[in-house]
This record gives structure tokens, C-alpha cells and sequence, in this order.
């Protein structure tokens, strides 16, 4: 008698704890996979999530310095998404340009056969949204 009730009291342990287990949102899979999502809601940097394109105005000849010619060009970032509230990062071969903080960059210095890589990263404020695009701009490439 009294190990039957002994049983009977290990069968509702066993069971209290199997279902406090399963209701335990740290044992559940998907709720594992949710925490690795980056908490500012921006998620992967790296990923692209909506569109950016390039348009420019045309190089043009810019000055003479010690018989090299140089050209100019202004490349401008052209984001898909409409809701119209953007950041921008520029970088020029690698190196952020600080003081481009708007949907424009501009070019200088490069002579005819000078390929220059240029890259753009455009955040959406309004959705916390990232695109980056990178392109490679030489006149000589026109």
C-alpha cells in the first residue's frame, strides 16, 4: 500500500516536471534560434534588405598638377525603399569618409586609368533597414 502511494506521488513529480520542461521557453527550439537575432532590430548589417543603386553626373576634368590630369565625378546613392528617412556611410577604396554624410560623394583626384571602389552603406530610419552597394568608377571604365 504504501508503495503504491510512493509510486503514485513519483508519477505526478515526474509528470509536474516533464510539463514545466515543456512549457520552459529556454527548451524550446525556436525561441533559441529568436535569441540570436541582433536586439537593435536591425539585424545583419551584412544583409542586404532593400536596394541601393549608384547614379552619377559624368567625370570631368578637374585640374593639372605637375602634368597629371585629374578628374572628378559625383556619385549619388539611390535608395528602393520609399519611406524616405536615410543615413549613409560612404567609403572610398576601404576608407570611411567622414565628411560625407549625405546621398552624395564626390570624386576627386583620379586620373584616367585609376579604378576606385566605392561602397555605400544606406540605413532606413523609419524601418531600421540596411542596404550597402559597392561599385568600381574610373574614367577610363566610362
Amino acid at each position: 500500500m504504501i508503495r503504491n502511494i510512493f509510486g503514485i506521488l513519483c508519477l505526478f513529480a515526474l509528470s509536474f516536471v516533464l510539463s514545466a520542461c515543456k512549457d520552459n521557453p529556454a527548451s524550446d527550439e525556436s525561441s533559441l534560434s529568436q535569441s540570436s537575432v541582433n536586439s537593435s532590430g536591425k539585424g545583419n548589417s551584412t544583409a542586404s534588405v532593400f536596394s541601393v543603386s549608384f547614379s552619377q553626373a559624368g567625370w570631368s576634368f578637374q585640374k593639372n598638377l605637375g602634368g597629371v590630369n585629374y578628374y572628378t565625378n559625383t556619385i549619388t546613392a539611390v535608395p528602393a525603399n520609399g519611406s524616405g528617412s536615410y543615413s549613409y556611410e560612404w567609403r572610398i577604396n576601404g576608407v570611411l569618409q567622414a565628411a560625407s554624410t549625405g546621398n552624395y560623394v564626390v570624386l576627386e583626384y583620379i586620373t584616367w586609368q585609376q579604378n576606385v571602389s566605392v561602397s555605400c552603406t544606406v540605413t532606413d530610419l523609419n524601418l531600421d533597414k540596411i542596404a550597402t552597394r559597392t561599385q568600381n568608377f574610373s574614367p577610363w571604365l566610362q
